[in-house]
């Protein structure tokens, strides 16, 4: 009674056995294509970066004067935000989100990666400033300066959640829960790994939202 047991054991382990060594196989192939493609990357030439799409910080709607804060904590994140705004101003920003390095060379030339790679550092400083300096509005009752801040940063395209919960918090005050919808929207649209529990998030806020 034993040997149909046995036998169906070493079917298993020879099943499993097929299994992994496809597994493998697959895994060496995918290996080799990446390294063929960054090798085949890295000789492509310098190319124009005309096209790319530049981000501009909107001065004129943005609470660059007023409020200056009520605490010395609060006077002294506002003033730092508003140093970094105003230097980035000077720089090039462009959000390069769910594009890799490999695509980039392919589209742009590997001799131009240095310079792709500083104006990607240059967006990711433009929005973490953006939420620092709209989560600090936020918490001073500044309503409508941090949805100024936050919406703006949105539609650069940024993977922040904390600048989409945030301008979700001001619509439910607000009662505008469709802008909520539109915020889902515009997250399930993200090039990011963090798409999903930003959605997540934003599915939770309704009309008993705080």
């Amino acid at each position: 009674m034993k040997f149909p047991f046995f036998s169906s054991f070493i079917l298993f382990i020879i099943v499993l056995r097929l299994f992994i060594i496809k597994g493998d196989k697959a895994d060496e192939k995918a290996e080799a294509d990446f390294w063929e493609r960054e090798r085949a990357a890295n000789e492509v030439r310098r190319k124009s970066l005309d096209d790319l799409h530049y981000i501009s910080i909107p001065f004129d709607n943005f609470p660059m004067e007023l409020p200056v804060g009520n605490t010395a904590e609060e006077k002294e994140t506002l003033a730092a935000c508003r140093a970094t705004l105003t230097s980035l101003a000077e720089k090039k920003m462009v959000n390069f989100n769910g594009i890799s390095n490999t695509d980039l060379k392919f589209s742009y030339g590997v001799a131009n990666l240095p310079t792709l790679s500083e104006y990607d550092q240059n967006y990711t400083d433009l929005i973490t400033c953006l939420q620092t300096f709209g989560k600090t509005l936020y918490t001073m009752d500044c309503l409508e300066e941090a949805k100024t801040v936050l919406e703006f940063s949105i539609t650069t395209g940024s993977d922040i959640g904390d600048t989409f919960q945030t301008l979700a918090q001001i619509y439910a005050k607000a009662g505008q829960f469709e802008k909520i919808q539109e915020l889902i929207e515009r997250a399930q649209e993200l090039h990011s790994p963090l798409k999903a529990s930003i959605v997540q998030k934003l599915q939770q806020f309704g009309p008993d939202t705080d």
